[in-house]
Parts: C-alpha cells; sequence; structure tokens
C-alpha cells in the first residue's frame, strides 16, 4: 500500500529527520507561515544535561541525587531513552542552578545544529 504513513518515502527528504537516531526530532511551521520551529528530541535534551553536569564537574550519582532522582533514571535521560517527566525535568534544571528555561532553550539550539548538520551531510552527499 503506496499510501501508508508507516513507510518512508522513497528517496528520504535531507531537511526531515532521518529514521533512528533522529526520529524524535520534529519539524513545525507556525500558523500565518511564521519561522519553521525544530522540536528537540530526548536525546538532544540529554545531551544538553549531560554537558551541563559535566561543565560543573557532576558526577551522575551527585545530580542525581541533587535532583531526587535514581542515577539509572538520569543515565537514561542523557542518553536520550527516557523522557523526564516535568517534575523531573524541572529538579534536574534546579540541581544543575539553571532556569529551566535554558534547559529547554539549549536542547533547541542542539535541534537546530543537528538539523544543520543534516542538511550539510545531504548537501554533500555524505550519509548520515
Amino acid at each position: 500500500m503506496s499510501g501508508d504513513p508507516r513507510r518512508a518515502p522513497a528517496t528520504p527528504d535531507p531537511s526531515e529527520p532521518a529514521p533512528g537516531r533522529w526520529a524524535q526530532t520534529t519539524r513545525m511551521e507556525m500558523p500565518g507561515g511564521g519561522a519553521l520551529l525544530i522540536m528537540p528530541s530526548a536525546a538532544q535534551l540529554g545531551r544538553v544535561i549531560r554537558w551541563l553536569r559535566r561543565a560543573r564537574r557532576l558526577t551522575i550519582e551527585d545530580l542525581a541525587f541533587a535532583a531526587g532522582v535514581h542515577s539509572t533514571y538520569l543515565s537514561g535521560i542523557e542518553r536520550g531513552i527516557r523522557n523526564p517527566t516535568w517534575v523531573k525535568a524541572c529538579g534536574l534544571a534546579l540541581a544543575l542552578g539553571v532556569p529551566f528555561s535554558a534547559l529547554v532553550r539549549d536542547a533547541e539550539v542542539e535541534a537546530q545544529l543537528d538539523a544543520r548538520m543534516r542538511r550539510a551531510h545531504a548537501e554533500l552527499g555524505i550519509g548520515v
């Protein structure tokens, strides 16, 4: 069935997320034809949390304790295989000493950088 939305198109659009590691990134257009937004994935949020944790020279155990989460749960968040709840994400931001909005902003920047890298790879003919 060719119209099945679950099937990948024959020629992938380089501006769209690739299957697998980028599958959680979502592109959205603003109503009225505004700017294109790229919603960050759990993996991109996790990379931001890991970067902030390392910048503060905290171990996973130290940050997990300060945020009131288990270290294996935090490890899953950092690797992008766990999606933190609102309360857990706010607790992590508080434990990292940053506003929650900074986590979101940095994850959005990470998503934009990933999209630019995918476009550059596509233009150069490099597989991602």
